[in-house]
């Protein structure tokens, strides 16, 4: 008989044994880099405004939300703190307890993972926004955007939570 064939008796192969712990090892790795990840895109910096020679202005998604509540746009400080900080952290919190916590039922955790995954289109909501300014400000005659690499990262950490999502999705 083969090492592939299904459970015999309820125990399951060690093929399956092996698949299954390496599966947690990704989850765990792809958990830890989305966490790692997102923090650092938070942080770093995504964006550079060059106007003319004498000014040039670099953002990253903190000193940007910190600006905006100075500035009094509190309406906006919400939108773009509640999807490029508020729903990734609780995302990847949950992602971490759905997969760390086995003692929730299995139905449960399956209904979570399938509105995590609805989640996750939202997800990419901010970086299409960031985007968007970029190519709006770049047509502008007297300034310019840079891309910085922190948006990249930050981008990297919802690509990575949404893979956990479809990989736990997977393995229930």
């Amino acid at each position: 008989m083969s090492e592939d064939k299904t459970e015999i008796h309820g125990e399951a192969s060690p093929a399956q044994s092996k698949r299954k712990i390496w599966e947690h090892v990704i989850i765990d790795l792809l958990l830890w880099i989305s966490l790692i990840t997102l923090v650092i895109g938070i942080f770093a910096p995504v964006m550079t405004f060059k106007k003319l020679i004498f000014y040039k202005n670099t953002f990253s998604i903190h000193t940007g939300l910190v600006t905006l509540f100075k500035e009094g746009e509190y309406i906006l400080f919400l939108i773009i703190f509640m999807f490029t900080i508020l729903f990734p952290v609780i995302k990847i919190l949950l992602l971490g307890l759905i997969h760390y916590c086995r003692s929730w039922p299995q139905e449960k955790m399956k209904k979570l993972l399938h509105y995590l995954s609805l989640v996750s289109k939202w997800s990419m909501l901010d970086v299409f926004i960031v985007a968007l300014l970029v190519v709006i400000v770049r047509l502008g005659i007297t300034g310019r955007v840079e891309v910085q690499w922190g948006l990249y990262v930050f981008a990297v950490s919802v690509i990575l939570s949404t893979l956990t999502t479809q990989r736990l999705t997977r393995l229930l």
